[in-house]
């Protein structure tokens, strides 16, 4: 058994649960809202979908450390901006926190790929955009505003 098939276990098995965990959401009573439980399932899916993908892959004859001193550190760094985005999300809302937290992904993953703070800038400013505009216009829904604008009101 490869660490890949576990991993693909391990994604089936968080997958099964959240996606139990989703079916215990109360349903929406807007008129033509998808409801609570869309993205839930759907990413619920995907992961599952991927674990899939990791069982049944022909396994690697040539197996390398997991992870190296430099990959470790990117993920512990990638793992705080993480946490950074759920606080700035919950202050400051979703207009401020995105393109700050894109650009920092980007630019961490762009790093000894000769990284462009321009790139990186339009690629977070253009993303959250798309996103602004996926979730207000077409999905017609509310992103977080943050708590400090409350205390301007």
């Amino acid at each position: 058994m490869t660490k890949e098939r576990w991993l693909g276990i391990i994604a089936i098995i968080i997958a099964g649960f959240f996606a139990y965990q989703t079916g215990n959401i109360r349903v929406s009573d807007l008129a033509g809202d998808p409801g609570p439980k869309v993205f839930p399932y759907a990413a619920c899916a995907l992961i599952a979908v991927c674990g899939l993908g990791l069982i049944i892959q022909k396994p690697k004859k040539t197996a390398g450390k997991f992870m190296n001193k430099e990959e470790w550190k990117r993920a512990i760094v990638l793992f705080a901006i993480y946490i950074i985005y759920v606080v700035l999300l919950w202050l400051i809302g979703y207009i401020a926190t995105m393109p700050i937290i894109l650009f920092a992904i980007s630019y961490l993953f762009s790093i000894g790929h000769n990284p462009s703070i321009l790139k990186s800038a339009l690629y977070a400013i253009g993303v959250s955009a798309g996103l602004y505009l996926f979730y207000i216009v077409l999905m017609q829904s509310n992103l977080p505003k943050g708590i400090i604008w409350d205390l301007f009101k």
